[in-house]
């Protein structure tokens, strides 16, 4: 709140005595009267105690330029601090007149008893320096100490200004003219007196000086004389005249609303006051009170305060308070300084004038005794360290120099040293106004162009299958949502149904929130009922297993299905991957073949889920098309069904920008209801607004109501003059715009927006009588938001609620409360969240989480975001499991880590699965990294990894490790294991076997410490099976698979026997056992696939892939593939698409489906154009792509790209050092690929590829017997290129005798098929009538370029 908006009438107050705290006893003494007509004065004869805080200043800068959680006190801190000062004051018989930034004016009228006064004085004098000296608040990080003058003089109080009924109580005299130079003479943390003051004791010794001041030292308080004051006057008679302009309402709003942070421009302006000859009349003081009002006023600024202290007469004003909001407060700041200036210096006087801009406080402190406004921060003490060094001129910092820069030219000044400032502050005096405004770039973007090219894109959807839609991008307020409205319209006119929802930023009680209007609109339901759900039933008959899954539409409409056997019994998981099914048969039960349109607007801020069934219903319904709005947002943050959806062979992606003053013009007579508009606004909106559509709208509204514009007949008329156009000040931004709006409404009003931002974009009326701290009852509510309908800053809504006219309307009245404001406003509505029935079930956790967070309360959020996290696990919602883990983890931080380490890690655990699935490898090697240290912080330290694999070797052949009798310990090396298991597979994955190695000796070290079977300790041992290829001479692999298959015999746990068939299959795989490694893959996904473990699932599918393809079975490879694939894109997991397409990609190479090939291929490419997806990508996967590259060059019309490619494919494979078991085939195929090249091309390059081939495909067999036939076949390619064709046969005649003793059908035809045509001869070899499937392509392509060749 502000000064602005309390009624300083007596008749509309409520509360006088608060309204009378802010007047001191004083003027209320000698302004005798209750109204003025004209300036006044009274003289008096009085002791003042002046309090200088020496560091207050600066702390309470600091506090408040840190704008975080040390603000949220801050008004009770510094009004506990200045009230008990107060009370020590009144205590001993004295009235606070006024606080002068860091200091405190105190004082005693001197009509009676004056020794006694005198005596009272310095007892509050040493009462206050002894309690600053022990006072400490946590908001100030050094320590405040005191430094107090005591005097005595006469003293005129003037009561002068009296612009809008406003007066000021000015302090003048003897009294306050010698500040100066007593405050310049005296020692900080002293108490000293002036010789007036001295002279009045008798019964008080005083100790001169050791220096020629005109004033005496320290008094000794314990020879003081006891004075009973007589208490000051409670009185409510102050004239309210005085009162200044404070934030209260004429219904007494609480204090808690007073206050307020605030991006400000302060103007602090002194006239010295050194020299008795600058005495001021009552006329003088009139004069510049009144000009310094009219300044400020005309500017839309506030004044905050007018005194006299020790460094003149002070003037205080500031813009950009609650009640003087505007974008351009800078301009106005300046503009006022110097016309104050010109006022000042055309009456003969001098003002120094400081200006700056910056965070500031704003708010009232004190107590009952005494309250003021205040205004607090770095920009305060800057503006007035500006004022003293100023010299006569108008001066500004560099901050208030920029944001004024559009309208002021300035020259820029030496720089000077400020207190409390480490570097030179830059200092500018403004020159000039500009004539015209400064203008930005503009950019010209019509609608137009872009409805013709939206037009076209639905065209391309017609025409093209793979097309679903459009992707409208925007930023806020740049119309998106009118031309989707548009487009809507052009789509019925064409006869297609279309069907609109919007998401909302806070709308995280549930999943699938957005389609809750979808199928409202769909099933054509009103209100939920009884005979809805039997008409809802009727219309879905047809629909497969409905009468079990009806309360599945539960999830998005409110009809309150009762709940079924199998509805009941449904996981979480598994209620929404069935949610989904059934939401998608019911849209295609009830769409058919008629074309639709939906449309989501806001899609930056849906689920997960939502993507997932907008995915599904789009690959069911061919006939529904998309039309998708959002402001910009970072796809590759998104859930990947976004990702791939978004991708632009799927939408056409349309970019809404400003329009040109054209169109803008179009807008604002729509607006304002004209038929044209005038050139200079034109000129001055779309110069300003470069053509924004809401902005231009928001200002065209705010001239109107500011009076600059007038509407009468359909003609819009400037009020201004032509020349006058020109200066007049059009806010900057929709910030600006909406602010100056805001600030004309009451304040009801205003506390209502407030309070009603903290819900969201809707406004429920039942919910904000709940919430809003003043409880007005619904019937206010509505009136409230009436007004601020008028305004344009709410509308109705037809369920009867009201919304937020935009959600920067929103944002922007939001950013106006202060934390502590916030955090009273989170925690209500948490509360209310909490207490309502209908939230109880509906309301999520995040979203009590964020509004905990809001509230202060970190543990209640903490403990609400772990379930959040919990909840999004269990649906598979990894994106949100991510966020909210990665939150959690911030809060036990910020709260001293009052959580467990064990459960600590358990988050790092889940993170990093999180992580993986969103293909974030690295990112998740790290989070398990961070749980394995945390739970063996007493155990293990972390080390090298080459040295952490040989300790841990050691201790896994030697003595192994003594076993753990303590459960909970247990528990946690159990746990660390599982991480060290995952950690293992992710190095694995990414080609770091050294590192595999480590984890996987550590993960059964940690098994055996743990004692007992576990599925750790099994696992673990299935890993060394693995390892053992790479260390054959220290690692028994058969060994270590019997000792995890007996320890999973003895388990009846599913998902142990599933790793170890999926194990098993790995290794027999590795060791060229390609049916018993079929075998134990289909297992393991029989397993999977029966106890519904998806991602386990998709991991079994592809070891069944690897498998079929390395026995030569690409068909049925590929169908494994497909099935992970399927599975990996409604999960939304990169890496598995990843993986699983570069497999596929090479099945349909070998079987010579180029369709499929180019499709696998083309999803492959798309997915690896992510920088992100790229990186994490192992090499194996990339070597894989980059020989889909040169395969598809060779085969179209891109010969000249083969060789880049074959490049690009062999040196990324032969990089890998530690390759991996599935990558056993890779000489093969990329020895086919070499050869078919050099046949083609006689490129000595290849020669070059397959020489690096050799070596690595050598490197190969010494891990993997089923690779041992292949250094043959690369052998024999080789010589083939360097033209020894004897060397060359003997190389694949090897292959087939090797491949045969280890019954490697593949291997032996494909050594075969060389041999027999090498020559040129067309005998077919009977090997190849042994394989699974027809010839592989590849070998077809060699045969046909070998003949080629030899011709």
């Amino acid at each position: 709140m502000s000064e602005e908006t309390i009624a300083h009438s007596a008749a509309s107050m409520t509360d006088d005595a608060f309204l009378s705290s802010f007047v001191p006893d004083l003027a209320a003494e000698l302004a005798s009267v209750s109204t003025f007509d004209a300036p006044t004065s009274t003289d008096a004869d009085l002791v003042m105690l002046y309090m200088d805080l020496d560091g207050f200043s600066r702390n309470c800068a600091y506090a408040v330029s840190k704008r975080d959680r040390d603000i949220d006190n801050f008004a009770a801190a510094i009004s506990a601090l200045f009230g008990d000062a107060f009370a020590l004051i009144k205590a001993n018989g004295g009235t606070v007149f006024s606080l002068a930034g860091d200091a405190v004016i105190a004082v005693w009228n001197v009509a009676h008893a004056p020794q006694k006064v005198a005596e009272a004085a310095v007892a509050c004098a040493h009462a206050l320096d002894d309690y600053i000296g022990k006072h400490r608040t946590p908001l100030f990080d050094t320590p405040v100490s005191a430094s107090i003058l005591l005097d005595r003089g006469s003293a005129n109080l003037g009561v002068v200004g009296g612009y809008d009924d406003q007066w000021q109580a000015v302090l003048l005299g003897d009294v306050v003219h010698d500040l100066a130079t007593h405050l310049r003479s005296a020692k900080a943390g002293r108490i000293v007196a002036t010789r007036a003051f001295a002279n009045m004791l008798e019964n008080t010794s005083a100790v001169d000086s050791e220096d020629a001041a005109p004033y005496v030292d320290v008094f000794d308080p314990q020879t003081l004389v006891q004075f009973d004051p007589q208490p000051n006057s409670t009185s409510n008679s102050a004239p309210f005249v005085l009162v200044p302009r404070l934030a209260a309402s004429a219904n007494d709003i609480s204090e808690d609303w007073l206050s307020e942070l605030r991006s400000a421009t302060v103007l602090f302006a002194r006239r010295t006051l050194d020299d008795p000859q600058q005495s001021l009349s009552l006329d003088q003081l009139q004069h510049l009170v009144r000009a310094f009002q009219d300044c400020v006023d005309g500017q839309s600024g506030r004044v905050v305060q007018v005194l006299a202290d020790d460094k003149g007469l002070i003037f205080l004003a500031a813009w950009g308070l609650s009640s003087s909001m505007h974008e351009d407060n800078a301009a106005r700041a300046l503009r006022a300084g110097l016309l104050f200036n010109e006022t000042a210096a055309a009456n003969g006087e001098t003002l120094d004038v400081g200006l700056s801009s910056g965070v500031i406080y704003e708010g009232v402190i004190g107590s009952n005794i005494y309250r003021q406004f205040v205004i607090i921060g770095p920009a305060v003490n800057r503006s007035a360290s500006l004022a003293q060094i100023a010299g006569g001129r108008v001066i500004a910092d560099e901050t208030t120099m920029q944001a004024a820069s559009k309208k002021f030219e300035f020259s820029e000044l030496a720089a000077v040293s400020i207190k409390g400032q480490a570097n030179p502050e830059r200092i500018f005096e403004p020159i000039s106004f500009r004539a015209k405004p400064h203008i930005d770039r503009p950019r010209l973007i019509g609608r137009t162009v872009e409805l013709a090219a939206a037009d076209a894109a639905f065209g391309s959807v017609a025409a093209d299958p793979s097309k679903r839609g459009l992707w409208v991008v925007g930023s806020p307020g740049m119309g998106k949502s009118h031309f989707a409205a548009e487009l809507i319209q052009r789509a019925e006119q064409r006869g297609v149904r279309s069907v609109m929802s919007t998401a909302e930023v806070f709308d995280l009680s549930s999943d699938l929130q957005i389609w809750r209007h979808i199928f409202e609109n769909l099933l054509d339901l009103t209100a939920p009922s009884a005979r809805a759900r039997k008409e809802v039933a009727a219309r879905l008959e047809g629909v497969s297993d409905l009468d079990r899954r009806l309360p599945l539409l539960n999830e998005v409409t409110d009809l309150a299905f009762e709940p079924t056997v199998f509805s009941k019994n449904l996981t979480a998981t598994q209620k929404r991957s069935e949610a989904i099914r059934f939401l998608t048969d019911i849209t295609a039960h009830i769409v058919g073949d008629r074309p639709l349109l939906l449309v989501l607007d806001d899609v930056q801020w849906i689920d997960t889920a939502s993507w997932a069934l907008l995915a599904a219903i789009l690959q069911r319904c061919p006939k529904i098309d998309v039309l998708l709005v959002s402001r910009e947002m970072d796809v590759q943050l998104l859930p990947r069904e976004a990702q791939d959806l978004l991708n632009l062979r799927h939408m056409d992606q349309l970019r809404l920008s400003g329009l040109p003053q054209s169109e803008t013009d179009a807008l604002l007579g729509d607006v304002l209801q004209v038929q044209a508009i005038p050139e200079q606004i034109s000129n001055g909106i779309h110069t300003r607004t470069e053509g924004h559509p809401y902005y231009s709208r928001e200002l065209a509204l705010d001239l109107l109501q500011r009076g600059v514009i007038h509407v009468s007949g359909g003609l819009c008329h400037v009020r201004l003059g032509l020349n006058d156009l020109e200066s007049v000040d059009f806010p900057d931004n929709v910030q600006g715009a909406v602010r100056s709006r805001f600030s004309q409404m009451s304040v009801d009003v205003q506390i209502t927006l407030k309070v009603a931002s903290v819900l969201g974009r809707v406004i429920d009326i039942a919910t904000l009588e709940q919430v809003h701290p003043d409880t007005p009852d619904q019937t206010d509510l509505k009136a409230y938001l009436e007004t601020a309908q008028t305004a344009e800053l709410v509308r109705p809504m037809p369920s009867g609620a009201y919304e937020f006219s935009h959600a920067l309307t929103q944002g922007s009245i939001y950013s106006l409360l202060v934390a502590d404001q916030r955090r009273m406003l989170h925690r209500s509505y948490a509360e209310v969240l909490e207490a309502s029935d209908k939230v109880q079930q509906t309301a999520s956790a995040a979203l009590l989480s964020w509004h905990w967070q809001e509230a202060g309360e970190l543990k209640t959020a903490l403990s609400y975001l772990v379930q959040a996290a919990d909840q999004a696990r269990e649906t598979q919602s990894h994106m949100e499991t991510a966020k909210h883990l990665t939150r959690a983890l911030e809060l036990n931080d910020d709260l001293g880590k009052p959580r467990s380490d064990q459960e600590i890690a358990t988050w790092y655990q889940n993170l990093a699965q999180a992580l993986f699935e969103m293909n974030q490898v690295h990112a998740s090697i790290t989070q398990f990294k961070s749980a394995v240290w945390l739970l063996l912080r007493d155990v293990r330290r972390p080390s090298n990894p080459a040295i952490g694999a040989i300790r841990e070797f050691a201790i896994l052949k030697t003595r192994g490790m003594k076993r753990e009798p303590d459960e909970n310990k247990r528990k946690r090396l159990l746990a660390a294991a599982d991480c060290c298991i995952q950690l293992a597979f992710q190095h694995y994955e990414i080609n770091e076997l050294i590192h595999s190695m480590h984890y996987t000796f550590l993960a059964v070290n940690l098994a055996k410490m743990a004692g007992e079977d576990s599925e750790a300790l099994a696992r673990s041992n299935l890993n060394l099976s693995i390892a053992s290829f790479s260390l054959p001479f220290a690692l028994d692999g058969d060994r270590h698979l019997r000792y995890g298959m007996q320890i999973a015999q003895r388990s009846n746990d599913l998902k142990l026997k599933y790793w170890v068939h999926f194990t098993a299959s790995s290794y027999n795989a590795a060791a060229g056992r390609y049916k018993a490694g079929i075998q134990d893959a289909k297992r393991a996904s029989d397993i999977s696939h029966t106890h519904m473990l998806p991602r386990d699932s998709e991991a079994a599918d592809a070891q069944l892939a690897v498998s079929l393809r390395l026995a030569g079975a690409y068909r049925d490879s590929a169908a494994a593939d497909q099935a992970t694939i399927d599975s990996a894109r409604a999960r939304g997991v990169l890496q598995t698409q990843i993986w699983s397409l570069a497999g596929h990609l090479k099945s349909y190479m070998m079987l010579g489906d180029t369709a499929m090939q180019a499709e696998a291929l083309n999803a492959l490419r798309s997915l690896l154009s992510d920088p992100t997806a790229r990186e994490n990508c192992s090499a194996s996967n990339f070597a894989n792509y980059c020989m889909g590259e040169a395969f598809a060059a060779g085969e179209g019309d891109r010969r000249d790209d083969v060789a880049y490619w074959l490049v690009e494919a062999v040196e990324t494979l032969t990089s890998i050092s530690d390759p991996q078991v599935y990558m056993t085939d890779a000489p093969g195929y990329f020895s086919d690929a070499l050869l078919l090249a050099w046949y083609r091309s006689g490129n000595d390059e290849y020669l070059r590829l397959c020489g690096s081939l050799r070596k690595y495909a050598r490197k190969l067999a010494k891990l993997y017997p089923g690779a041992r036939p292949l250094k043959h076949i690369v052998d024999g390619d080789y010589a083939r290129m360097r033209g020894d064709d004897k060397a060359a046969a003997r190389g694949w005649n090897k292959a087939v005798q090797v491949a045969y003793s280890a019954n490697l059908p593949l291997e032996v035809a494909r050594g075969s098929h060389r041999l027999a045509h090498a020559d040129g001869s067309v005998s077919r070899p009977a090997s190849l009538d042994e394989l699974p499937h027809n010839i592989p392509y590849p070998w077809i392509l060699l045969e046909k370029s070998a003949k080629q060749a030899l011709s």
